[in-house]
């Protein structure tokens, strides 16, 4: 009796391609479903804000990217390096905006970037995530 061997074959750079676009949809698409509803807080002028209702899942996403870069001991410099290092044309200033948020004056962190900062900080993706 002859065995079968079985035949590896690697996949092809358009099959790549597709797998990264399903996963970045299937990112953004969660990323979506975790975002807290924005309330209309300005209808009732008696209404108290609290922190978490100012506060965008943007900022926080910032807010906690800036806690682990600070906490592996990288300025903003360096982690841009790493980054660029990667292939990625993400200036300094673009990473300050990322961690002060929309909410703040700054801009929401793109969700096709969350793989390679969470690499860059040496975190999985869902660690760089904040909690709700």
């Amino acid at each position: 009796m002859r065995r079968k061997e079985k035949v590896v074959t690697m996949p092809s750079y358009e099959e790549l391609v597709v797998e990264r676009d399903r996963q970045l949809a299937e990112l953004q698409n969660w990323e979506q479903q975790q975002m807290p509803r924005k309330k209309n807080l300005d209808e009732n002028p008696r209404s108290k804000r609290t922190d978490y209702q100012r506060e965008t899942y943007g900022s926080r996403l910032g807010a906690r990217l800036r806690e682990l870069r600070e906490r592996r001991g990288l300025r903003v410099s360096d982690l841009g390096d790493v980054l660029r290092g990667d292939g990625l044309t993400i200036s300094d200033p673009a990473i300050y905006a990322w961690e002060r948020g929309a909410e703040n004056g700054g801009d929401d962190m793109p969700v096709r970037y969350l793989p390679a900062v969470a690499a860059a900080l040496g975190v999985k993706i869902h660690t760089l995530l904040p909690p709700e």
